[in-house]
């Protein structure tokens, strides 16, 4: 069985679950396509060509899976789900699968396109807004990283997912971890990019990265210059060069107020972090030497909590390490998820 009728076979579920759902043409019916923005070709190096063409955006009704489970609970005949978030996504590429989870402050579009043309053609590569960012629907609830955790779960059962390896930048590795320990059996393999466990050993940002993450008002010019290292300007300005071939899409204030309040509480919580030892998936973290949004202790800190997890360090790099070293991470990660 193919991927797409995997698909629809799981959205048929969930449409019976939710009382029925609108047709959508040849998409599953629980699957809709904007119209716009479309992707724009443009011209330049055939990743970035590619990168521009990524395919539409859709949404898919996702149900949160709680902790322990791999699926969604069953409901009674004739129950409706009630908690239900409209997922905005994409997916481009072939081979296993890729899951990427945005950090704070940040939509899809902030995954450099380079970064992710190159992985598509290794994985099937899986983008999505989280809970009220972007595309995607807030869902009615608080955020917290184990609803975060058991949303991204949701995702990958609705999408038919094989066991991805998942990769989660920021405060997107907070939520890969919390994704891994809540449901170990959805995946593979984590891959933790300048991200942090929490706790009274984590050493968190300073006041002045926290207010500009924290500020709705900051522009990804603005925050680009916390993400890459003094000196690293060239590598700065193709990161947002590339992140304009894209159709954009919004982070609102609500979301940058509460993403904020999220990553407070996780860099506070150990919730995460006294767990850690029990982690028996293959790990690979890794960061910038430099980075002032995630110190670079915390990710050195996290390695060495996880059993057997392997650390790169890059060395003049920050935040944004994963596009200022873009093919020596890709060379990593791909080596890293071979079986």
């Amino acid at each position: 069985m193919d991927r797409r009728s995997a698909r629809a076979l799981v959205a048929l579920g969930l449409c019976t679950a939710l009382g029925g759902c609108a047709a959508s043409g040849a998409l599953p019916s629980t699957t809709t396509t904007t119209t716009l923005p479309k992707p724009v070709q443009v011209a330049g190096p055939p990743s970035l060509a590619a990168a521009a063409a990524l395919g539409p955006i859709e949404r898919v009704r996702v149900r949160p899976v709680p902790g322990g489970r791999a699926l969604p609970p069953e409901l009674p005949p004739g129950a409706l789900a009630t908690d239900v978030v409209k997922i905005g996504f994409r997916q481009v590429g072939s081979g296993p699968d890729l899951v990427l989870v945005m950090g704070e402050h940040g939509s899809m579009t902030w995954w450099d396109p380079k970064l992710v043309a190159d992985l598509a053609s290794h994985f099937t590569v899986t983008l999505f807004d989280l809970p009220g960012v972007g595309y995607s629907s807030a869902g009615g609830r608080p955020l917290d990283v184990a609803r975060e955790a058991d949303v991204t779960a949701g995702l990958i059962d609705a999408l038919g997912l094989t066991r991805p390896v998942v990769l989660g930048w920021g405060l997107g590795g907070t939520i890969a971890l919390a994704l891994a320990l809540r449901h170990r059996a959805l995946v593979s393999r984590l891959v933790l990019a300048d991200a942090f466990a929490g706790g009274p050993g984590d050493v968190p940002p300073s006041p002045r990265v926290t207010a500009w993450l924290a500020s709705p008002t900051a522009t990804t010019t603005a925050l680009s210059r916390l993400f890459f290292p003094p000196g690293a300007d060239g590598a700065r300005l193709a990161w947002l060069g590339r992140l304009g071939e894209l159709p954009p899409d919004d982070v609102v204030a609500q979301a940058v107020t509460a993403e904020a309040a999220l990553a407070r509480t996780a860099f506070g919580s150990d919730a995460i972090a006294r767990r850690l030892g029990t982690l028996t998936l293959p790990v690979l973290v890794v960061c910038g030497a430099l980075d002032e949004v995630v110190p670079s202790a915390d990710c050195r800190g996290l390695a060495g909590a996880i059993p057997g997890a392997h650390l790169v360090v890059y060395r003049d790099a920050g935040y944004a390490a994963l596009a200022q070293d873009e093919p020596a991470f890709v060379r990593e990660l791909v080596a890293f998820a071979e079986p």
